[in-house]
């Protein structure tokens, strides 16, 4: 263990910063004082992971990858695996794997890191026992990687918040204020998320394996898969990725890396505090947070200023700092642009690159229609679904007219497999009879050809 790790766990909060941390009394466990607690005799746990847990994330982890090269050659030989895992993770050999960096550019560029598979069941060994703990700890008005707690509750939660404070639009003087931070989880110090997770861990952990969580959460969090990594992407999209967005101009000690699903609920939990600080400081005010966007809601125009100082000096302490040109104050009646959407008085519309995606898909299956006839049969199915979880997507927005728009821009030529039934103001695209007839067919024709081979 590094000079860094050994001071991170070595880290106590006080019963003042606890508080301040946590807004929550100091006592655990009935009775016993932080101190007795930490006296606590630990070893008369049996400190091991169960075998059931490791299968359990096994399952949650594969419920969307089971179509990729990693989770398919894990699943050939699933239980061993799992097993294999198992020991390791109670022996304490376990250590990450390689993972995959690439870079997205759309909406901007991002710098990902992928993990394996392997160790994406221990991640989500680790968000099945903290996921709970944390439920407990959180605000309603933070929506990222939440049970119910999405982006649609996210819009919902913003606009019910709108509604009420300007008493149902009919404030005169109300103002909306969104804010970015800038960098966020490239400016996490380790050190104190750590700290952080160690203090909640043994402030409110009931498992048998209080140790070695505590223990696979460190490996977690100090983990740097840019050492350790497989390139994906070419030379061009990394140029487009600013220096401060990547962890591999950071020194080690600050930084989660974006695309697992651990980085996002250790995010929660570090900006947890900000969150309950604006919540009882400003009463009369509205607030959001999704991961780095915040959103806040008031009918003082300085009230509003006074918060964004509030949180520049929150997040000026922790290393962090407010993106200055991503700043947006105006009148509630012009709305806001939030988490894919677009909050007005009341309505809700859908972001703008949510509708150019939507109209790319619908252009490339056009296309493949009019390339190759068979290519409606083959693709049919495929694209019923994809169209129908953006037509179920704009159910939840005042987008009737756009709806329709996007099924009229549907070729024709579709209409041999599919055809589209309305229900008031939903929509849905339904394959037909013959397709579905043909598709049984040629399942059963393969089916035969496997029994011939």
């Amino acid at each position: 263990m590094d000079k860094n790790n050994e001071i991170a766990d070595g880290i106590v909060l006080t019963p003042e910063e606890w508080k301040e941390l946590f807004d929550e009394p100091y006592h655990v466990y009935g009775n016993m004082t932080w101190d007795e607690f930490l006296a606590w005799d630990n070893d008369e746990k049996e400190d091991y992971f169960s075998l059931s847990d490791v299968f359990e994330a096994y399952y949650t982890c594969r419920r969307h990858k089971r179509g990729t090269v990693n989770a398919i050659r894990f699943e050939m030989f699933w239980e061993s695996n799992c097993i294999s895992l198992w020991e390791e993770l109670n022996d304490g050999t376990y250590q990450p794997g390689r993972s995959i960096a690439f870079v997205v550019v759309e909406p901007k560029p991002r710098e990902v890191f992928a993990a394996t598979f392997r160790d994406r069941i221990v991640h989500h060994l680790i968000t099945n026992e903290l996921q709970p703990i944390f439920e407990m700890i959180f605000v309603d008005n933070s929506y990222s990687t939440r049970p119910c707690k999405g982006i649609l509750y996210g819009i919902n939660h913003v606009a019910w918040q709108l509604e009420h404070i300007t008493e149902n639009y009919t404030a005169k003087e109300c103002y909306i204020m969104k804010l970015d931070v800038k960098g966020f989880f490239m400016h996490i110090d380790k050190r104190i998320m750590f700290s952080m997770l160690k203090q909640v861990m043994l402030r409110r952990y009931r498992g048998k394996n209080l140790n070695k969580m505590i223990e696979l959460i460190r490996i977690v969090v100090f983990h740097r898969p840019e050492l350790n990594f497989r390139n994906k992407s070419p030379l061009w999209k990394w140029q487009l990725l600013p220096k401060e967005k990547s962890l591999f101009t950071a020194d080690g000690m600050h930084g989660l890396p974006i695309g697992n699903i651990t980085s996002q609920l250790f995010a929660l939990l570090f900006m947890n505090h900000l969150d309950k600080c604006i919540i009882r400081k400003h009463p009369n005010v509205g607030y959001g947070r999704y991961v780095d966007d915040i959103i806040v809601i008031g009918k003082d125009k300085q009230e509003l200023l006074n918060v964004r100082e509030e949180i520049r000096q929150w997040l000026q302490k922790r290393g962090m700092t407010l993106h200055h040109d991503k700043m947006y104050l105006q009148h509630y009646k012009h709305g806001v642009a939030f988490i894919g959407g677009i909050v007005k008085p009341w309505r809700k519309y859908i972001g703008e690159r949510t509708v150019r995606r939507a109209e790319n898909m619908i252009s490339y299956y056009n296309q493949l229609a009019c390339r190759r006839a068979d290519m409606v049969f083959e693709k049919g199915f495929e694209f019923a679904e994809r169209l129908n979880s953006y037509i179920g997507f704009l159910r939840h927005y005042d987008e009737y007219r756009l709806m329709r728009r996007l099924i009229g821009d549907v070729s024709s030529k579709w209409f041999d497999v599919m055809k589209f039934k309305m229900k008031g103001r939903r929509g849905k695209a339904v394959l037909k009879p013959s397709f579905k007839q043909w598709m049984l067919a040629k399942v059963d024709a393969e089916n035969n050809e496997h029994d011939l081979d």
